[in-house]
């Protein structure tokens, strides 16, 4: 009886065609790469994970230690009745404690997913395994950060007496929203890191500019010109609703709503930017 002949493997063409030329089909094949690429995400943020805590004595606590110590930090400021500190009705501790781990998380996936292209380039280049693995494995990690940072809050929350209010869920969302937010920008942004190094420098000031624009720490006296900067920074609004829902209750449905549509819409429009990108990150990337 004859045997079945093999099927050929199917071959990876690589062509000066421009991509775009046929949209549908690369909105297509990449959503197909996003389904194929979890399990290899799943192994990369493994790796990724232990990687990042293996050789630290304190392993897993370093996620949330930075919110602690700024707890403390708080505290004496309170104590100290620092005349420019003002939370209105959320405890000083709980205001900052809130404010830097989102922050922190921001940053985090803000840096992870730039990273995501030029971290693996030799992977990306030699194999054929999806950019999404990548992206995916970093907003992953980004994640289980913030989730790790919670129990912080948590924490010195029961310390203090200061119960979340009834829509603390609507809370946790909003900052999902600022994690997406730093993801969003980090994959926008992924093949220009790969290819320049100026990111890496500007990336020594950008945290400090974000930090003394965003209501963090304190909230500045209404009028002030902080407090304009504050309202035309889109990261401080996402914050202060997240505050505002885990700590009194006193939310936007409409920017929460709002926020969730156009974060979802930009998110994509970054990643499809990062796809149709990845040729030439690849190819212009410098050592």
């Amino acid at each position: 009886m004859a045997q079945p002949e093999p099927q050929p493997a199917p071959l990876l063409v690589i062509s000066a065609e421009s991509r775009m030329r046929h949209p549908r089909r690369f909105v297509r094949e990449a959503f197909a790469d996003l389904r194929a690429s979890l399990p290899t995400a799943r192994s990369l943020l493994a790796q990724r994970l232990r990687q990042r805590y293996r050789h630290s004595s304190l392993g897993f606590l370093w996620a949330f230690l930075p919110a602690a110590f700024v707890a403390v930090i708080m505290t004496f400021v309170r104590k100290a009745r620092f005349p420019l500190f003002e939370t209105g009705s959320i405890p000083p501790q709980v205001y900052g404690l809130y404010g830097i781990v989102m922050m922190q998380s921001f940053l985090e996936a803000l840096n992870a997913e730039r990273m995501a292209i030029s971290s693996h380039r030799q992977l990306l280049s030699r194999q054929r395994i999806p950019l999404e693995a990548m992206l995916l494995a970093a907003g992953g990690e980004a994640l289980v950060g913030l989730g790790m940072k919670m129990l912080a809050v948590a924490f010195v929350c029961l310390l203090l007496a200061a119960p979340p209010a009834p829509t603390l869920a609507l809370g946790l969302i909003c900052m999902l929203q600022v994690l997406a937010l730093g993801a969003a920008i980090g994959v926008g942004i992924a093949a220009w890191n790969a290819m320049s190094h100026d990111l890496d420098h500007a990336m020594m000031v950008l945290p400090w500019v974000i930090i003394s624009t965003t209501p963090v720490f304190i909230r500045p006296p209404q009028g002030s010109g902080l407090a304009r900067v504050h309202a035309a920074n889109p990261l401080a609004w996402l914050i202060d609703n997240a505050r505002a829902y885990a700590c009194t209750g006193a939310g936007s449905p409409a920017l929460l709503v709002g926020a969730t549509v156009a974060l979802a819409l930009v998110l994509m429009a970054a990643w499809l930017v990062a796809r149709l990108s990845l040729p030439y990150a690849l190819e212009r990337a410098t050592d």
